[in-house]
């Protein structure tokens, strides 16, 4: 069971916990700098993030990010999501979805996703799933 009684958001270092029952919907706004944020209950949320390297990072398992039909969650100028939480967790991407995250630098959208082998990617159409990219000691897939 996935624990939905605390969210939390990281930025820059510095780390806020709010109670999930509390928010209906987040509303993301970052700057420049290299932002985390970090979330263990997937609901309704839009993350605008500004300038620098910036990455979701999905915490827990039975966690399910899809960004192909979802209203409730959109995502733009993110550079990295991260699944790689305590079990199995899932993304659902399409083209339109990576061209939104990649607002930063829409001449040469690029997405890095990092997964462990117990989650799953559906990638959808319409781009290029690049090789396995190895980095610092782990594997990362590149979609453009």
């Amino acid at each position: 069971m996935v624990d939905q009684a605390v969210a939390s958001v990281e930025f820059n270092g510095w780390q806020s916990a709010v109670s999930a029952t509390a928010v209906d919907h987040w509303l993301v706004l970052t700057h420049g700098g290299d932002d985390s944020i970090i979330l263990n209950n997937l609901q309704s949320f839009t993350v605008h993030a500004g300038l620098g390297n910036d990455q979701l990072v999905i915490q827990g398992s039975e966690q399910s990010l899809d960004l192909a039909t979802s209203t409730g969650i959109r995502l733009l100028g993110t550079e990295t999501i991260d699944l790689r939480g305590s079990g199995h967790n899932s993304l659902h991407l399409t083209e339109e979805a990576v061209l939104l995250l990649a607002n930063n630098e829409p001449d040469a959208p690029r997405l890095l996703v990092r997964f462990d082998e117990d989650d799953e990617l559906h990638y959808g159409t319409g781009w290029a799933v690049g090789s396995p990219e190895f980095t610092a000691g782990e594997t990362l897939h590149v979609l453009t």
